[in-house]
């Protein structure tokens, strides 16, 4: 299967700047993080493939400030708001 990315420049700034304050996404950010939690709790490092704004990687950080935590995303040179800790 090949797919393509449907983004659009700028797409992943507009939607950042959405996620902080909706309810979907704050709730999928906190049942990540738990189930993470509950069923990873000797883990210190996470990889996150897909991140998009780094909405949910952020959440994983500020929950889990020991962890190594790496993003990825195809259009990460296009938006300014991922973040990647070494």
């Amino acid at each position: 299967m090949i797919s393509t990315i449907s983004y659009l420049p700028g797409d992943l700034e507009v939607l950042a700047s959405l996620e902080g304050r909706h309810f979907w996404f704050s709730a999928r950010r906190r049942i990540i993080v738990d189930a993470l939690r509950r069923w990873f709790p000797g883990e210190r490092d996470y990889l996150e493939i897909g991140s998009g704004t780094g909405f949910v990687a952020s959440g994983i950080r500020e929950a889990f400030p020991a962890w190594r935590v790496v993003e990825s995303d195809p259009l990460a040179r296009e938006a300014s708001v991922l973040r990647i800790d070494a």
